[in-house]
């Protein structure tokens, strides 16, 4: 017969009595409230705050817009809104959508393939609530990519 052991490493946390927490979150924590759940996940702040790490890769969802005007630009920018401070690299991102390489896409930011943004930027890994603008080659964006256009009203 097998014993299972367990380690279990405990760290201090401070508390609070439920009567210094404001009425408001304490009803959306005990309610599971999946908003809150998720800016508070994401809240590097917060995490610090209480020496917690993320692990993994979060999700993430690309939702892409094209122009009609897309087809005759030699240069396409590419703006990557992130709503909330996120752990992850815009090289993810790119490495991900475009389905290059690391290596690869290196080559396209000292080539100038992909202009407007460092390489370190790319590799930074805690993005900030804001926009990242850059410019990307068409054919860089064509290259790998199916892009399926449809005309409207046909």
């Amino acid at each position: 017969m097998h014993a299972l052991r367990l380690h279990l490493e405990y760290r201090p946390v401070s508390r609070l009595h439920v009567s210094k927490i404001n009425r408001e979150l304490l009803q959306r924590l005990l309610q599971n409230d999946a908003a809150m759940v998720h800016y508070y996940a994401a809240d590097l702040a917060t995490l610090k705050r209480n020496r917690a790490e993320p692990s993994g890769q979060p999700d993430f969802r690309i939702h892409e817009q094209w122009s009609v005007t897309l087809m005759a630009c030699q240069r396409i920018t590419v703006r990557v809104r992130v709503s909330q401070p996120f752990r992850i690299n815009l090289l993810s991102i790119l490495k991900k959508q475009l389905k290059l390489s690391t290596a690869e896409i290196r080559w396209l930011v000292a080539t100038g393939h992909i202009e407007g943004i460092p390489l370190k930027q790319l590799k930074t890994k805690k993005l900030k609530a804001m926009e990242y603008d850059f410019q990307l080659a068409a054919e860089t964006l064509y290259a790998r990519r199916r892009i399926t256009l449809s005309l409207c009203g046909r």
